[in-house]
């Protein structure tokens, strides 16, 4: 069991640190043509607003954390169990 958790851990980790990093470095404009494509997000002053913008970079900082601490996790689950059930809450 803990050679599975540690597999999870790391497929885990390695999605939401890609996609986190992802957010933080894909142009803007990209991301607001996506979201209409998409979701059909159609505020376009709320896409637009440097709030919005600092909001969602800040959001997958905090996801690239952590993914970086579910990698952390994934050397040795079970000293870091109690870490590793606050992250899937979180």
């Amino acid at each position: 069991m803990k050679a599975l958790l540690r597999v999870v851990l790391i497929i885990v980790g390695l999605v939401i640190l890609m996609f986190s990093v992802l957010g933080v470095f894909w142009p803007w404009d990209k991301l607001v043509s996506l979201g209409k494509e998409y979701f059909d997000l159609s505020a376009p002053t709320a896409l637009t607003s440097p709030i919005t913008v600092y909001l969602f970079r800040a959001m997958c900082v905090t996801y690239a954390w952590a993914g970086f601490l579910f990698l952390l996790c994934a050397s040795n689950p079970v000293k870091y169990l109690a870490l590793i059930r606050s992250l899937a809450l979180a």
